[in-house]
């Protein structure tokens, strides 16, 4: 699970551009224009959602569970582009 972004997705089609097994439930609201968080509506083959909420992911980082326990605050830059984005659109 995890956080992703709308440009990583198809507008057409709401797949992921790179892993075309997860589809983005949501496909209406993306717009190759506008970047945003996606957070909830990622499903996989098996219907299963696989994004992780914002809430989880700030805990994960939190309290360095698991794949988290070393994570680089450095790798934030990529959301604090897409929140600079969104706020100048």
């Amino acid at each position: 699970m995890r956080l992703y972004l709308s440009s990583e997705f198809r507008v057409k089609s709401g797949r992921h551009k790179q892993d075309t097994r997860l589809i983005y439930q949501h496909r209406s609201k993306l717009d190759k224009h506008q970047t945003f968080v996606i957070d909830s509506d990622v499903l996989d083959a098996g219907e299963e959602n696989v994004a992780l909420t914002k809430n989880q992911f700030a805990n994960y980082v939190f309290d360095r569970k698991n794949r988290f326990a070393h994570f680089q605050i450095d790798e934030f830059h990529k959301i604090f582009d897409a929140l600079i984005q969104i706020s100048m659109s």
